[in-house]
């Protein structure tokens, strides 16, 4: 028994970094953070600048190595649209995903259970084959097709349901500025500040509502 408890928690492990592993490289894969967070007027020196800050300037080995430590301390890092902890960022959505998952299932169990009631109930093989029908087409569809579906008639079309947060969101947002200036703006009034977050100021300053 110790034996397959240890060998079971050696295969979670694995699987973990495993898991770990191909979320970085996926994540590399996507393009360069620096360029999909910083806007596309942003200045070389910007650029470099947010790569240091991110630690993207050192070798990808040892980014892998400082991402699975810091996973293993429970430390995922900094998001870059957010500005504030990763976990964070899950743990405070968390509570809503449960919520989507136990409706879900409750949801599911009953109209299962009720339809499986009524079609031994009825006795009539017209209702078995049409259940038997319904069943096999929605095992044929994808699940992430079908949830879009769901979305698209619940609530675009019925408008019953929220399409995408439990929470209205602001029609602005623009990430948090992490990187202080490396300068200091000229004495004519134009500033020269090289940071990504001069570059990330400039754009939400265009894009926010005038008052």
């Amino acid at each position: 028994m110790p034996r397959y408890i240890a060998s079971r928690a050696a295969r979670a492990v694995a699987t973990l970094v495993a898991v770990l592993v191909a979320a970085f490289v996926l994540a590399r894969l996507s393009g360069d953070p620096v360029r999909l967070l910083l806007p596309p007027e942003a200045t070389p020196e910007q650029v470099e600048a947010a790569r240091a800050s991110l630690g993207l300037d050192r070798p990808v080995l040892q980014q892998l190595l400082d991402f699975l430590l810091g996973a293993a301390r429970g430390d995922f890092g900094t998001s870059v649209r957010q500005g504030t902890s990763a976990l964070g960022v899950v743990l405070e959505r968390l509570p809503f995903t449960l919520e989507l998952a136990l409706v879900s299932f409750v949801l599911g169990l009953v109209i299962a259970v009720g339809l499986a009631v009524w079609g031994e109930l009825s006795g009539s093989p017209a209702v078995r084959g049409a259940m038997l029908w319904i069943a096999t087409a929605r095992q044929a569809v994808p699940p992430y097709l079908f949830g879009i579906l769901l979305i698209l008639v619940f609530a675009v079309w019925w408008g019953c349901c929220p399409r995408s947060a439990a929470r209205p969101t602001p029609a602005t947002s623009c990430p948090s500025s992490r990187w202080p200036p490396s300068r200091s703006p000229s004495t004519s009034g134009s500033s020269t500040d090289p940071s990504p977050a001069a570059a990330t100021r400039t754009t939400c300053a265009r894009r926010s509502p005038r008052a």
